[in-house]
């Protein structure tokens, strides 16, 4: 793998892990069009590497929230307001449950059909069908209720709900953060509250994932190391300024317009790789 490589699928993850367009997806599009010459080994380690850089970004992204919930955990007599989409102490421990609870189906869903989603991982036509589903999806919110629900009457069916859709993102073309924000609309949620509790089930998600798959990291060698860390920290910087930028457009109503990118994305796969 060459720098360059590891430039371009690191941006790539970066973007598309936060953006609602399926990192999985776009990694085995790009690995494909750019023939990346890897052993399984070594490209599941870089893989690793790329969703550690974004578990940093999206910590560094929502550090006021996460450091919040943290400190209200602990710290009883630590006071903060509740902000737009944001937490405050005395929800520190409500919000800190929401994110275990939807983080469940993942796990149960994530390990019953290990074998089955890794198999897809290959499959260029399947990433392709995939993301036009995934475009469907961000088109319907267009008509999602009004959403302006706070943490505080957020209840536990709504994390469950928004825990399952992140579920179904396992399968490669899934877009994760598409699915869930789009959950956490249909469920009424604020939107800025859909966004910000899409990315904290990131965070338990990717570190899950990167423990999982920790020992392919042995298959690195000392001509892998360059590459690698120039992906990961490009993969950090670009996925730090895609969680804010999202964030900042959700108090909008311009997350559909995802779906044309999708769509255009995803016809011209599913025609690549039916005539390839």
């Amino acid at each position: 793998m060459s720098i360059l490589h590891a430039i371009i699928l690191g941006a790539v993850q970066g973007a598309s892990e936060f953006l609602p367009i399926s990192s999985s997806g776009h990694l085995v599009i790009f690995q494909q069009f750019m023939n990346v010459n890897l052993e399984a080994g070594p490209m599941v380690a870089f893989d690793v590497c790329l969703h550690l850089g974004t578990l940093v970004a999206v910590v560094a992204a929502l550090r006021k929230d996460v450091w919040i919930i943290i400190k209200g955990l602990f710290d009883p007599s630590f006071s903060t307001e509740e902000t737009e989409g944001g937490f405050c102490t005395l929800l520190s421990r409500k919000a800190f449950l929401l994110v275990i609870l939807g983080t469940i189906p993942a796990v149960i869903i994530g390990f019953s059909f290990k074998d089955f989603f890794e198999e897809l991982f290959s499959s260029t036509l399947a990433a392709g069908v995939a993301l036009l589903i995934t475009g469907s999806i961000l088109f319907a919110t267009r008509w999602a209720k009004s959403c302006s629900l706070k943490l505080a009457r957020m209840k536990w069916f709504h994390a469950v709900i928004v825990g399952c859709a992140q579920a179904l993102a396992i399968f490669p073309g899934i877009s994760r953060s598409g699915s869930t924000i789009s959950a956490g609309m249909f469920c009424t949620l604020d939107r800025s509250l859909a966004a910000k509790f899409s990315f904290l089930l990131s965070i338990p998600a990717i570190a899950g994932a990167a423990v999982l798959q920790y020992k392919n990291l042995a298959y690195l060698s000392a001509n892998h190391i360059l590459p690698v860390i120039i992906g990961t920290v490009v993969a950090a910087i670009v996925g730090y300024v895609c969680v804010k930028w999202i964030i900042a457009l959700m108090r909008g109503n311009k997350f559909s317009m995802f779906a044309y990118y999708c769509w255009a994305v995803g016809l011209g796969v599913v025609i690549w790789s039916v005539l390839r």
